[in-house]
């Protein structure tokens, strides 16, 4: 249940922007790709507790690739704008 919240959430911050993820938006005033990688932290802290009591890392294995991904997702933004030089 905890990687289907995850997911979903993510789902409806970056494509379907539902009035749940609005208010939740507002609520929190974080920008959304902050949230967005919070979202993404859900999944390997989900595994790596799952790591401790079984001894199986498959669950955060695939969390850490999930949650890399929501780099890709939600990248960072350049605060100089899409024309500046680094």
């Amino acid at each position: 249940m905890t990687w289907l919240y995850a997911v979903v959430q993510i789902a409806d911050l970056k494509i379907w922007h539902s009035r749940f993820a609005r208010r939740r938006r507002a609520a929190s005033r974080l920008p959304e790709v902050v949230e967005g990688w919070l979202l993404g932290q859900i999944l390997p802290w989900f595994g790596i507790a799952y790591y401790a009591m079984t001894d199986d890392a498959r669950w955060f294995a695939a969390g850490l690739i999930l949650f890399l991904s929501s780099f890709v997702v939600f990248p960072i933004p350049n605060p100089h704008g899409s024309n500046a030089e680094l």
